[in-house]
């Protein structure tokens, strides 16, 4: 299945057997980033204006939480393993680490100028940035959630995905504004 954030307070979940909606979840406020575990049991969901991450339980596409983060989640991202979710939250300038066993956060790091997008390293031991309003990408070493630096940029990252090797990150400038 294919899960899709929808402005408006919906999750479309998708069959890409068919590419037809299956079933339509109201989440909360401004949906903006998913994010599925790797068993495919749990979807995660930041609502930009609620400052929530919504748990989803993909077998009967119910909320079965809600996880309060920093002020306007914008991104997500799990560690390879699944145990650990990232969220950028974008107007406090910081990231939430959860705990997926207890749907709770676990530390609070500084991120930043307006975190957004989100990439974890293959090997789980890195967590890529983009920072918006610093136009750099912040660098996050995952054990002990230690800020390793920054990597300036050009313009104004709202995203970031690392490829499959692990050795190359790919960013792109931003195509939305938030107020």
């Amino acid at each position: 299945n294919l899960y899709v954030a929808n402005q408006g307070g919906t999750l479309s979940v998708v069959d890409t057997a068919t590419n037809e909606v299956t079933s339509t979840i109201q989440v909360g406020g401004d949906p903006v980033a998913v994010t599925v575990s790797p068993t495919g049991a749990t979807a995660y969901v930041a609502n930009y204006a609620t400052s929530v991450v919504a748990v989803i339980n993909t077998a009967t596409n119910t909320v079965v939480a809600n996880i309060p983060v920093g002020t306007n989640p914008d991104g997500v991202a799990l560690t390879p393993n699944g145990a650990t979710l990232y969220v950028a939250n974008r107007t406090s300038n910081t990231l939430s680490v959860v705990s997926t066993a207890t749907n709770t956060v676990t530390a609070t790091v500084p991120a930043g100028a307006a975190p957004t997008g989100l990439a974890v390293s293959p090997d789980g031991s890195t967590l890529y940035v983009a920072d918006t309003g610093a136009a750099a990408v912040t660098v996050v070493a995952t054990a002990g959630n230690k800020v390793l630096g920054t990597v300036p940029l050009g313009g104004e990252p709202d995203g970031v995905a690392m490829a499959a090797n692990g050795t190359t990150e790919i960013g792109r400038a931003s195509c939305r504004e938030r107020v």
